[in-house]
C-alpha cells in the first residue's frame, strides 16, 4: 500500500513538472522571492535581540543605530520580496493555470465517443474549472512554502542550538514529534480529500443534469423525489467534509499542544541560562521569538502538508481526465479531398460493448445519391452515420469513401467535408448569423437570407428586432425545436459539403414543412451525397433509394415501389404510415364538423 502511494506521488509530481514547461523561469523567480522573504524574515529576531543588548547592556548608540539600519534594510528587502511574490503569483495564476485549462479543453474536444458517452458534464466542468487551480496552489502555497517553512525552522533551531545546546535539542525533539503527528494525520486526510472531490464532482454533474431536464421533472410532478435526491447528495458531501474537518481539527489541536509544551520547556531552560549568566536578555528575546516562530511554523507546516493532500487530490482528478483516450489519426492518414462522395460499407460489424448492433452489413451509395435508411428503433441506422464520421471504429469490415478507407483521411479533413444534422441540435452562444456562417461579417447576408427563405424561416427572422444579429443560444432568444433543426440545416447548406448526414433532422416539423425542406435541400445540394435516417415516410419518399435495416443487416435496397413489392418490413411500415394518415384525416374531418 505504501509503495503504491509513493509510486502514485512520483507520477503526480512528474505530471506537475511536465505542466510547468514554459513557466519554469517564472516559477524559479517565484521560489527565489519566497526564499528571500523567508531568510530576511528569519533574521528579524536576531536583529531585535541585538538591538535590546545594545540598549540595555552595551549602551552604545552608534552600534545601536547600525543594527537598527540593518533591521530596516532587512525589512525593506522582505517587503520587496513579498511585492515581487504577489506580482508573480497573479501573473502565473492568469497564464499557467489558464494554459492547463486550455490543455484540458483541447483534450475534451478530442475525446473518443465511447469515452464521452460515459462522462458526466458537471464532474468534467469541476475538473477543468476548480481542480486545475490546485496546480499553482500545490507548487506555490504548498511545495514552496513547505520548503520556506523548512528553511525558517532550520535557521530557528540552528540559532537555538548556538545559544544553548539543550535549548536547541528540545526544539528539535518537539519538531520531530510534530512531524510524526503531521505524517500520521496527512495520510488519513489525503484519502478524505480524494473522496470529497469525487463526491462534489458527482453532485455537480447531477445538478447540471437536473437543470437540463427541469421541464420534464416539473411535468412529472417529481419535485419531491428531486429534492430528496439533492438532499441526500448534499448530506453525503457535507458528511465527508465534516469528517475531514474533524480530523484536521484534531491534528491541529494535538500539534498546538505539542508546540505549547515545547514553548514552556524553552522558557524554563532559558530562565535557567539567564540565572547562571550564560544568556543575555537580548538573546532570551531572540530565543523566545525563534521558538515562537518555530511553533508558528510547525503549525503552518502542518497546514501546508495537509493542503498538499487536498491539492494532490484535485491534481490527480485532472491527471485522470487527461489520461482518458483521445481520437487519433492513423499513421497513413492525410488531408484528402472527397471528389465524388461514393460511400461503401463492406461486411461491417460493430457493437457498443455488448451484442453487435451491426452484423456484416453491406451497402453502397453512389456519388450524389439521396438515400434513406429506415427500420425499427435500435437497428443501427444512426450508428451507420456515426461510423461514417469516425466517432467509432468498426469491429470488423471496411468503410470507404471514393474507394479509400476512412482511416486514410485525417479526422479534421474528413469532418470538414461531411455535414451532419441530428435530431437535437444545439446553438452556439452568439448571433444567428454566426451560428450559420461562423462569422459576424455582414457581407454574406444575401446568401443567408436566400437559404432561410427556402427553409421557411425568413419571415420569422425578419420579425426579430436585430434580424440576423439576434443573439441565440445560452442567454439569447429561445427558438423552437423545428427552428433549431432548420438553422442547423441552413448551416449545412451554406457549407456545401460533399456528404450530408441527416439523422431525424426534420422530426420536429409538420409533414408539409418537412416536404418543403427536403425538396429545398436536394435543390441546393444537387451533387452532394445525402444519407438520411428517418421514421416518417415523408422523408423516405423524398429519397432516390431506400435501405431497410433489420437486425443489424441490410435486408432490402431499392426505390419505394420496388421495396413495396420485395420487402415485407418496408411494406408493413408503409401500410402503418398510411393507416395513421387516414385516422388523422378522419379526426380532422370530425373536428371540422364539430366546430361548424
Amino acid at each position: 500500500m505504501k509503495r503504491e502511494r509513493n509510486a502514485s506521488l512520483k507520477i503526480s509530481m512528474k505530471h506537475v513538472f511536465d505542466t510547468t514547461k514554459g513557466y519554469r523561469l517564472r516559477l524559479g523567480a517565484l521560489l527565489f522571492t519566497v526564499l528571500l522573504g523567508t531568510v530576511t524574515g528569519a533574521l528579524f529576531p536576531h536583529a531585535i535581540g541585538r538591538i535590546v543588548d545594545e540598549i540595555f547592556y552595551e549602551r552604545r548608540l552608534k552600534e545601536f543605530l547600525l543594527t537598527f539600519l540593518v533591521y530596516a534594510g532587512l525589512y525593506f528587502l522582505n517587503q520587496c520580496a513579498h511585492g515581487a511574490l504577489n506580482y508573480l503569483w497573479a501573473h502565473l495564476e492568469v497564464t499557467y493555470v489558464v494554459s492547463i485549462r486550455r490543455r484540458c479543453f483541447r483534450h475534451l474536444l478530442r475525446l473518443k465517443a465511447e469515452v464521452r458517452t460515459h462522462i458526466r458534464s458537471g464532474d468534467v466542468m469541476k475538473r477543468i474549472r476548480d481542480d486545475t487551480e490546485m496546480y499553482l496552489e500545490f507548487i506555490h502555497r504548498s511545495l514552496f512554502y513547505v520548503l520556506a517553512n523548512g528553511v525558517q525552522l532550520a535557521i530557528s533551531i540552528a540559532y537555538l542550538l548556538h545559544a544553548d545546546f539543550v535549548l536547541g535539542l528540545t526544539a528539535l525533539v518537539m519538531m520531530l514529534l510534530i512531524a510524526y503527528s503531521v505524517r500520521y494525520f496527512t495520510a488519513r486526510l489525503n484519502k478524505r480529500h480524494q473522496e470529497i472531490q469525487t463526491e462534489k464532482g458527482l453532485a455537480e454533474a447531477w445538478l447540471l443534469e437536473m437543470m437540463t431536464g427541469i421541464v420534464q421533472w416539473k411535468l412529472l410532478h417529481a419535485d419531491g423525489k428531486v429534492k430528496r435526491d439533492y438532499r441526500e447528495k448534499q448530506t453525503k458531501v457535507i458528511g465527508e467534509e465534516v469528517d475531514a474537518g474533524y480530523l484536521a481539527l484534531k491534528s491541529e489541536r494535538i500539534n498546538q499542544a505539542l508546540a505549547l509544551a515545547g514553548q514552556l520547556g524553552i522558557y524554563c531552560i532559558a530562565a535557567a541560562c539567564i540565572g547562571r549568566g550564560s544568556m543575555s536578555v537580548g538573546q532570551f528575546v531572540s530565543c523566545a521569538a525563534y521558538f515562537s516562530t518555530c511553533a508558528a511554523y510547525y503549525n503552518a507546516l502542518c497546514s501546508k502538508i495537509t493542503n498538499i493532500s487536498a491539492n494532490l487530490a484535485g491534481i490527480r482528478r485532472v491527471e485522470e481526465f487527461l489520461s482518458w483516450e483521445e481520437e487519433e489519426d492513423s499513421p497513413q492518414a492525410s488531408d484528402i479531398r472527397i471528389e465524388k462522395g461514393a460511400v461503401r460499407f463492406e461486411n461491417v460489424t460493430f457493437g457498443y460493448g455488448g451484442e453487435p448492433v451491426l452484423k456484416e452489413l453491406n451497402l453502397e451509395i453512389c456519388p450524389g445519391e439521396k438515400a434513406a435508411f429506415t427500420g425499427k428503433s435500435g437497428e443501427g441506422k444512426s450508428t451507420l452515420l456515426q461510423l461514417l464520421c469516425r466517432f467509432y471504429e468498426p469491429l470488423s469490415g471496411r468503410i470507404s469513401i471514393d474507394g479509400r478507407d476512412l482511416d486514410a483521411y485525417t479526422l479534421s479533413g474528413l469532418r470538414e467535408q461531411i455535414a451532419v444534422v441530428w435530431q437535437e441540435n444545439g446553438l452556439f452562444p452568439g448571433s444567428l448569423r454566426s451560428n450559420i456562417v461562423f462569422t459576424d461579417e455582414c457581407s454574406r447576408d444575401g446568401r443567408i437570407w436566400e437559404i432561410l427563405e427556402g427553409l421557411g424561416l425568413r419571415e420569422t427572422v425578419e420579425e426579430f428586432p436585430e434580424g440576423l444579429g439576434t443573439v441565440v443560444g445560452s442567454g439569447g432568444r429561445e427558438l423552437s425545436g423545428g427552428q433549431k433543426q432548420r438553422i442547423a440545416i441552413a448551416r449545412c447548406i451554406y457549407r456545401q459539403p460533399k456528404i450530408l448526414l441527416l439523422d431525424e433532422a426534420t422530426s420536429a416539423l409538420d409533414e408539409e414543412t418537412e416536404q418543403t425542406v427536403n425538396a429545398f435541400i436536394c435543390q441546393q445540394l444537387p451533387h452532394t451525397t445525402i444519407l438520411t435516417v428517418a421514421h416518417r415516410f415523408a422523408t423516405v419518399l423524398a429519397a432516390e433509394k431506400c435501405a431497410v435495416i433489420e437486425e443489424g443487416r441490410v435486408t432490402g435496397v431499392g426505390t419505394h415501389e420496388a421495396l413495396l413489392q420485395s420487402n415485407r418490413q418496408y411494406r408493413q411500415s408503409y401500410e402503418a404510415y398510411r393507416n395513421a394518415g387516414r385516422q388523422g384525416n378522419k379526426f380532422q374531418t370530425a373536428k371540422h364538423r364539430f366546430q361548424t
